[in-house]
């Protein structure tokens, strides 16, 4: 299966080298469609028009210079690869290229036109990697989040329950006949012994939620959260008899 279509955007002036670097994009192992600028405004405007996956910029264009170029490309919210191409190969200017986040630059010599095909595979590898790398740490910061969310609300759950039991237990001990409160004074009593239960149930339906379950991937141990979601939203069956949840680990009862 070939892999899908690559677009380029050639901004180049000089006409000659962009069919020469067109030809060379067309007849190699790339799957790609070429558009070609020959300005930098007419690149930007073609920029607003039509996405593409990566863009080949020369040094040096009539109407900018390829740093200002550069600037103007991402503030327009251009986020993939960018390829310079320069007839001047110093290492001033290759600097210059590297803080301003450009993924690679090619010297135009007589050998350009063939190396330009394997520039860009190494560009876009190299930039497949770093998106890779990046939703990896993404992954790994939300487990983080999720992590403190569920040791909090374990936590809550401790300091929560503990205060709860003596309340609740003094409010149904006031309750017995011993102590022969009036009326109004058994009535608010119930009330608080009410409120209780009420908390208790809270408490039982966030360490439902803390029930996590963990799958495996190639890149380590995650949270499956729509799982766990599901599994937290168990409740007894019409035969009234808890129902055995698996695959869970990790489960906060309140203390």
């Amino acid at each position: 299966m070939r892999p899908e279509e690559l677009r380029i955007l050639l901004i180049e002036d000089d006409r000659y080298h962009a069919v020469l670097v067109e030809k060379a994009l067309m007849f190699s192992h790339l799957n790609c469609t070429v558009d070609k600028a020959f300005s930098a405004s007419e690149g930007l405007q073609m920029l607003s028009e039509k996405e593409y996956d990566l863009l080949l910029l020369d040094y040096g264009l009539p109407d900018s210079n390829g740093l200002v170029a550069i600037r103007e490309i991402k503030a327009c919210g251009f986020k993939k690869p960018i390829i310079i191409t320069t007839g001047e190969g110093n290492e001033k200017i290759a600097v210059e290229f590297m803080k301003s986040d450009v993924c690679e630059y090619i010297v135009k010599d007589e050998q350009y036109p063939r190396i330009v095909p394997y520039v860009i595979s190494q560009v876009l590898e190299k930039d497949r990697l770093r998106r890779k790398n990046e939703e990896l740490e993404s992954r790994a910061l939300e487990t983080e989040k999720i992590s403190a969310v569920v040791k909090t609300i374990r936590t809550l759950n401790h300091e929560i329950n503990n205060p709860l039991m003596t309340v609740l237990g003094n409010a149904q001990l006031l309750r017995t006949p011993k102590y022969e409160l009036s009326q109004g004074a058994a009535q608010k009593v119930k009330t608080i012994e009410e409120g209780a239960l009420r908390i208790k149930e809270i408490t039982k339906e966030l360490a439902n939620v803390v029930r996590l379950q963990w799958r495996q991937t190639p890149n380590g141990d995650i949270i499956d959260i729509g799982n766990s979601t599901r599994q937290s939203e168990v409740s007894l069956p019409p035969s009234g008899k808890p129902v055995e949840t698996k695959g869970l680990t990790n489960p906060a009862s309140p203390s």
